[in-house]
Formats: C-alpha cells, structure tokens, sequence
C-alpha cells in the first residue's frame, strides 16, 4: 500500500497530467536532480512530481524582482524521460510563476534546450533564455 492507502502499482500514468505535483516534504528534497544544495527558503519554490510516491520530476523556481523569476532547476528522472513530463513540470511551473504575478521568466542553460522552444521560450544568449508572460 501506498501512503494514501491505494494499492501501490508499477503501471505508469498514461498521461504526464496524471504525475500529481507537489511541494516536497523535507526528505524529498531533489538536491540530487539539480547537482545544487536547496535552502528552506529554497523548498518554498521547488514542486516535484511522483509516481507510487517517488519523486520521479522536480523543478525549482527563483523570485528575481516583484514581476521576473529564473526557473534554476528543471529535471525529469532518466527513466522518465520522453513521456512528457518536463512539458508538464515546465507548464506548471510557467503557471505558479504567473500566478505570483511573473511577468517574466528566465533559465539558464549551457546547452540547446528544445523544450524551452516548443513552449515559446526565446534563446536570448548562448546559456540564456526568456519568456515574456502576458496577462489575461
């Protein structure tokens, strides 16, 4: 059984929706996803996503000004990979930032990302890319 007393499965969600986001209790924390070491302060912006209660995707967001926030950590465990789960932890993110009134969205990268891209983010710089939020 699981901590939600379901049955525990080993079947994976069809869809990346069905991954449940949260925020992270303190030994969740996904320090070794990001290669960085996260603050308290830090785990108010960081949300995982699980499967059968393991952490399978994190992401962790960081205030810049009152209106521009950096995604400072993106990642999707590798046997998790290419289901969709970035898009949806991507997504996600891009919505808990407008929600605080984000306007705009940075993240650094030494590589060519494509999901940045496909979600319309703009490669502004050899490691830099932004996205400009309008509001509704």
């Amino acid at each position: 059984m699981d901590g939600r007393g379901s049955p525990k499965t080993n079947e994976q969600p069809r869809h990346p929706r069905e991954y449940p986001i949260h925020r992270p209790y303190a030994h969740e924390c996904p320090e070794d996803f990001f290669g960085y070491e996260l603050t308290d302060e830090d785990l108010d912006w960081v949300r995982v996503a699980k499967h059968d209660a393991v952490v399978v995707a994190a992401y962790h967001i960081k205030p810049i000004s009152h209106d521009t926030y950096q995604l400072a950590g993106l990642a999707v465990d590798r046997n998790y990979r290419r289901r969709g789960i970035g898009h949806w932890m991507l997504a996600h993110a891009i919505g808990v930032i407008e929600s605080k009134g984000g306007r705009t969205v940075v993240a650094f990268n030494r590589r060519k990302i494509p999901i940045f891209e496909q979600v319309g983010f703009e490669r502004i710089g050899a490691t830099e890319y932004r996205l400009s939020l309008e509001p509704e």
